[in-house]
């Protein structure tokens, strides 16, 4: 049906999706029209074809007795018959070489296809030469498996099927998106198959699955009790850079209209290098927020099917992944060698920068997990920069009760996102002869101050509920002062003395 879409993985996880946009009807025959695809030849030079077809044709034909032909990217055409039995066979795609392909329906049963039970016929696909099996085929590993209700189940790309022109061999090429990622595409926790391009293997072969574009409020759903970390870090061709690690306690959530709100407890910590020759600064902070997120706002573009033409991105998609403590949906979405603004190269690809690229991946209940950008020039000149590069990592500590091994507490810990903010007090700020530090019960604790050169100038070791410091022997101006707990948890604030 026009709009409808499906969607598809192979094991490398890599989203695939199919979108028809028109119907027209030839005498008997109904004509199906998918969306347009990049195709041609790939060697960032060489002009694409920003007209191509889908990767499972450009054109569809469904005659009155189930058969379908798919049109090809040579200009010759797949036939697939959905109404043949057990043990029937027919030529699947003649190639104008000596070699042909055979389709065979090797077994037909009921299976359960994106949680509806169906009914499925299995489809092998062989190579001949003659009337002998030409043993050593890529193509004797392909097969297709097709539902009564829900099209196809399992299948790979008809369009540049079989993956080579008349008596040449084996290629990717013409398959634009899929090669570039296949040999390319190699960022956790998707690894690129690495496959030559000259190889056809199992990561060809595509199976249905059921997605659907995540909202924000769906990526970020949390319950009271959830704790979830993450950092981010920008940094320069010319070596500063800046990170912020953080710890979010989830305490509250409320449903709002079209979304959820919740508070939280956090942990900051700053770490600051703005000049090569500069000092290292590092600060720590416990406080809470207040946040929502929307079920109106999508990750993904929803107007466009993966590989279409312009798209932004290509997609990875993992249902039910089993990282972080707990199972749930997993996405990635980049556009490391996709190109978008064909348009205004005359049909060339726009060349990317070789520190171009762009990753993001999330999980439902965590949010980010990887969020990556880099630009600039990796070979400068001096003093040309290098590669500029923002990234954001993310992952769960405690999801749904359970607190989950290998948390990267940051130095930040747990322990001090479950007190609150003014559980630790320091006064009076600004000090003159005496600095008090009251903590809300007898644990064992240490004290620092610290001058902004980020030496320490104070620093006891106490069980006490209260403690008194005498500053009226420091100099004028401003300090750190560090309360940490056994685990290193605690407060770090700016004090001032004034005498």
């Amino acid at each position: 049906m026009p709009a409808q879409k499906q969607f598809f993985t192979n094991s490398n996880n890599y989203l695939r999706g199919m979108r028809i946009d028109s119907v027209r009807t030839n005498g008997t025959d109904t004509v199906y029209y998918p969306f347009h695809s990049i195709r041609g030849y790939i060697n960032l030079v060489v002009a694409i074809d920003s007209n191509g077809g889908s990767w499972l044709g450009k054109k569809v034909i469904e005659q009155t007795d189930g058969t379908f032909l798919f049109d090809d990217i040579w200009n010759d055409t797949v036939i697939i018959k959905t109404q043949a039995n057990i043990g029937d066979s027919w030529i699947f795609y003649n190639d104008t070489s000596s070699v042909y392909y055979v389709a065979n329906v090797v077994s037909a049963d009921t299976a359960s296809i994106i949680g509806v039970l169906d009914s499925v016929k299995n489809i092998s696909i062989t190579a001949y030469n003659g009337t002998n099996v030409v043993s050593n085929s890529p193509i004797n590993n392909l097969s297709i498996v097709l539902s009564k209700n829900h099209g196809f189940v399992k299948v790979f790309d008809l369009y540049t099927f079989p993956y080579h022109d008349s008596d040449y061999g084996y290629t990717n090429f013409n398959d634009y998106f899929f090669y570039m990622v296949s040999t390319v595409h190699g960022f956790p926790p998707f690894s690129g198959p690495n496959f030559s391009p000259y190889t056809i293997n199992s990561y060809q072969q595509f199976t249905q699955v059921s997605f659907h574009y995540p909202s924000q409020d769906e990526i970020y759903s949390y319950n009271p009790g959830d704790i979830i970390g993450g950092t981010y870090c920008y940094t320069s061709g010319y070596g500063q850079y800046y990170c912020q690690n953080g710890i979010d306690s989830i305490i509250t959530k409320t449903n709002i209209t079209n979304g959820t709100s919740y508070t939280a407890r956090i942990a900051r910590q700053t770490v600051d290098y703005p000049q090569q020759s500069a000092p290292v600064y590092s600060t720590v902070s416990y406080g809470s927020s207040s946040f929502q997120y929307t079920d109106t706002t999508l990750l993904f573009d929803s107007t466009k099917m993966p590989e279409e033409w312009n798209a932004a991105y290509s997609y990875y998609f993992v249902a039910n992944d089993s990282s972080n403590c707990f199972v749930s949906n997993l996405y990635e979405f980049d556009n490391s060698y996709v190109y978008q603004d064909y348009s205004t190269s005359g049909g060339f690809p726009i060349l990317f920068e070789y520190c171009g690229i762009d990753i993001n991946i999330y999980k439902v209940g965590v949010g980010i997990i990887d969020v990556e950008t880099y630009w600039g020039d990796p070979f400068p000149t001096p003093p040309a920069p290098g590669c500029w590069s923002e990234i954001s990592k993310g992952w769960a500590c405690k999801k749904n009760g359970i607190a989950c091994s290998g948390c990267p507490t940051l130095g930040l810990g747990v322990q001090g996102l479950v007190s609150s903010q003014n559980s630790i007090q320091v006064y009076p700020n600004p000090a003159n002869d005496e600095l008090s530090v009251k903590m809300p019960d007898n644990a064992a604790h240490t004290i620092y101050l610290l001058n902004m050169l980020g030496q320490t100038v104070y620093s006891l070791q106490t069980q006490l509920a209260e403690t008194s410091i005498s500053v009226s022997g420091l100099a004028e101006g401003v300090y750190i002062i560090k309360v940490a707990d056994e685990n290193g948890v605690g407060l770090s604030k700016k004090v001032i003395i004034q005498h």
